[in-house]
């Protein structure tokens, strides 16, 4: 959304480390005297609007997501041969899904076997903290080689993620 909006020709662009919960907090304690145009994706998980009734906001759907329930055959294979060494997540709906698709896998053994040499790559702290609690089942622990937090929420910090050393 960042970029989108910067190669739209906005001079002001914000953006919040870690939640919306953050957000919502700033927009609460901050006066503004123009209207302020909120960009996000159709799906949200905290409604900024109604938790900030004293302000003027728009609000405009960037993107839609599509939620899948399984995985390709040619990711499948990557998962559970080891070849995936990263896995870049946006959003908490991503997280979720992937471990739908996980949880639905007839390799599942074999593909949880392989997080630990994968690196969950995670687009803010908030993130991390949800995927390291999650598992498929108490006898199924999933260990990951990492998982971190990219050190603001935008894509160039994830892909600055990707550059660093493995």
């Amino acid at each position: 959304t960042f970029e989108i909006l910067e190669d739209a020709g906005f001079e002001t662009v914000h953006t919040v480390q870690n939640t919306a919960i953050e957000l919502i907090h700033i927009l609460n304690k901050t006066r503004f005297e123009k209207p302020l145009l909120f960009c996000r994706g159709q799906e949200v998980l905290h409604d900024i609007k109604g938790h900030t009734p004293k302000l003027q906001i728009n609000e405009i759907v960037l993107y839609e997501s599509q939620k899948v329930d399984k995985f390709t055959s040619e990711a499948e294979k990557g998962l559970m041969n080891g070849d995936v060494t990263e896995i870049l997540i946006f959003s908490k709906r991503t997280i979720d899904s992937f471990f739908n698709a996980l949880k639905t896998s007839t390799h599942q053994k074999q593909i949880i076997e392989c997080m630990t040499r994968t690196r969950l790559l995670c687009l803010s702290s908030a993130m991390v903290e949800y995927a390291s609690k999650l598992s498929i089942d108490k006898d199924l622990p999933i260990v990951w080689r990492d998982i971190v937090s990219a050190k603001i929420p935008i894509r160039d910090s994830m892909i600055d993620l990707l550059k660093q050393p493995n």
